[in-house]
């Protein structure tokens, strides 16, 4: 059953009708639409059809694939009202399909901007797929580096994300090349920076072993030891465990066990000294902040971006489109 759009799109002073998929009518003006869309500019200027069949109240429509929510947000950019908050990733690919199609630049911007924004990297597989499908290559870099964030586990009861339906085999392969690069670098890193004790920012003199580390305590001074002893096997460990799951230099530091005392030993009950306990774990942090520097360096130096294969992409994506012409 067919219906009106709702405001602004339902304006007496309009002067063509696009109808949607879903039969809702948006009652639009043609300037707003040829000053945003080379597509339909051009399309205004051809001799227009006069049947019946192709009006809506009095009007010349022009009938969409398009669905209503997505039309709706593609008109409210090119309107002179508020941009939809285009906060779901299918939207921004439904939404970014129409820009391009309709040529409609400031669209595709703010579809960029929105493929950027925390709230949609927080899924950055799905970022990664839209931009790809798009060519957006500077989102898709962005978006291929931020799922190194995160752990990428696949089971048999999990369902693929929604937008790696419409890229290639080759385009995923690629990303998981260049994370497989990136894990290796981040394991390659930590042995380089824990081989090169001591490390940057750590106070030392001759006598501390390389697992022994310097702090001081305000409340305590002097009559406390100032020395405490990091279990080194434990703790590397758990740094290639984080790094097996995710291999970023972030990682380090959202751990729940690195940067507290979890792998500290022999302090003299500290449980009895607070402050003692904030120094040592202002020491841990200040070491990992570190090395999780040291990574994100190492990772940048030593992995191309050219491992994600956009030229072969891009080279790809063209002679598809060379062929369905």
């Amino acid at each position: 059953m067919s219906s009106q759009a709702s405001p602004p799109f339902d304006k007496a002073t309009a002067d063509i009708v696009l109808c949607s998929s879903d039969d809702v009518f948006f009652r639009v003006h043609k300037l707003f639409l040829a000053e945003a869309s080379p597509f339909f500019a051009t399309m205004f200027t051809l001799p227009q059809p006069t049947a019946d069949a192709s009006s809506h109240d009095g009007l010349p429509m022009v009938p969409v694939p398009e669905d209503s929510k997505t039309l709706d947000d593609l008109l409210r950019i090119c309107y002179p009202v508020p941009d939809p908050t285009l906060d779901k990733i299918v939207r921004v690919r439904d939404v970014l399909s129409a820009a391009t199609k309709y040529e409609m630049e400031v669209a595709k911007a703010v579809c960029r901007r929105a493929l950027q924004s925390p709230s949609l990297l927080k899924e950055p597989l799905n970022v990664y797929a839209v931009a790809v499908q798009f060519g957006l290559w500077e989102e898709a870099l962005a978006a291929a580096k931020q799922t190194l964030r995160e752990p990428m586990n696949i089971s048999a009861s999990d369902a693929p994300p929604p937008a790696l339906d419409r890229i290639s085999a080759v385009a995923f392969y690629r990303l998981l090349q260049y994370r497989s690069a990136c894990k290796a670098a981040a394991k390659a890193a930590f042995m380089e920076y824990r081989g090169g004790w001591p490390p940057a920012g750590r106070v030392w003199d001759e006598e501390l072993r390389e697992d022994e580390f310097y702090y001081r305590c305000d409340v305590c001074g002097p009559s406390h030891p100032s020395v405490f002893v990091l279990a080194s096997e434990e703790y590397d460990q758990r740094v290639r465990e984080v790094l097996e799951a995710t291999p970023h230099g972030t990682a380090i530091l959202e751990d729940v066990l690195l940067g507290t005392t979890a792998f500290v030993r022999d302090i003299d009950e500290p449980s009895q000294c607070r402050s003692c306990l904030v120094s040592i774990v202002n020491v841990l942090k200040m070491h990992d902040r570190y090395l999780a520097e040291y990574i994100e360096s190492y990772i940048a130096e030593h992995v191309p971006n050219s491992i994600l294969g956009f030229e072969d992409l891009y080279a790809r994506k063209r002679k598809r489109a060379d062929v369905e012409e």
